[in-house]
């Protein structure tokens, strides 16, 4: 992934604060983590992912074949 600079980010993250189709859950997530120390909530989110992916992989598992 090709590095970007901080006037990209703040577009990107203007852009989905803005969007109909961002949920209001990440909306409040990201608005709350503009407050806070970037590298810490790097951290944070990297385990939120990581946990939410295998809580979504393991209701996947339990749920059987799709149809």
């Amino acid at each position: 992934m090709m590095p970007i600079d901080t006037s990209e980010v703040r577009s990107r993250i203007t852009k989905l604060l803005a969007a109909h189709a961002t949920s209001f859950w990440l909306k409040t997530a990201l608005s709350s983590a503009l407050a806070r120390d970037p590298i810490d909530v790097a951290k944070d989110a990297e385990i939120l992912s990581e946990i939410l992916t295998e809580r979504a992989d393991a209701i996947l598992r339990e749920s059987g074949p799709a149809s």
